[in-house]
C-alpha cells in the first residue's frame, strides 16, 4: 500500500519569514522555476508545472489553508501567468495553492518525486 500526496500544489519559501502581504489590485507572476527560488511580492513560485500550463485568462487561483488570498489570471502562458489579486492577505512559505474548477482534475496524481 502506498500513501501518496495526490494533487497537492504548494508555494516555495518566501523571502520574508512572516510571509508576503498582497492587496487588492496587486499583480504578481506565478512561475515554476524551482522550489529553491524564494517567492516574493512580484513572483510566486509553485511546485507543479502541469498546473501552470493549464491556467488561462479568467481562471481563479487561491492561496492559503482557507483560500484567504485569491486572484484572477489576466495573462497566461505555459511557463508563467500574471495574477491580479482580488482578495488580499498574507501568503506564507509552503502555502497550499488551489485552482478551482475542471483544471484541477487534469493535474497528474503521481509526480516524479513519488
Amino acid at each position: 500500500m502506498l500513501d501518496l500526496k495526490g494533487r497537492e500544489i504548494r508555494t516555495s519559501l518566501t523571502k520574508d519569514s512572516d510571509g508576503i502581504e498582497f492587496k487588492f489590485g496587486d499583480k504578481v507572476m506565478i512561475r515554476c522555476d524551482g522550489m529553491r527560488i524564494h517567492s516574493s511580492n512580484t513572483c510566486i513560485q509553485i511546485d507543479c508545472a502541469p498546473a501552470l500550463a493549464l491556467l488561462r485568462e479568467g481562471d481563479e487561483v487561491k492561496f492559503g489553508e482557507n483560500s484567504e488570498v485569491f486572484g484572477e489570471i489576466s495573462e497566461g502562458e505555459p511557463t508563467q501567468c500574471t495574477l491580479v489579486i482580488k482578495g488580499g492577505g498574507l501568503v506564507k512559505s509552503n502555502s497550499p495553492v488551489k485552482i478551482p474548477g475542471s483544471h484541477y482534475q487534469k493535474i497528474p496524481i503521481l509526480r516524479v518525486e513519488d
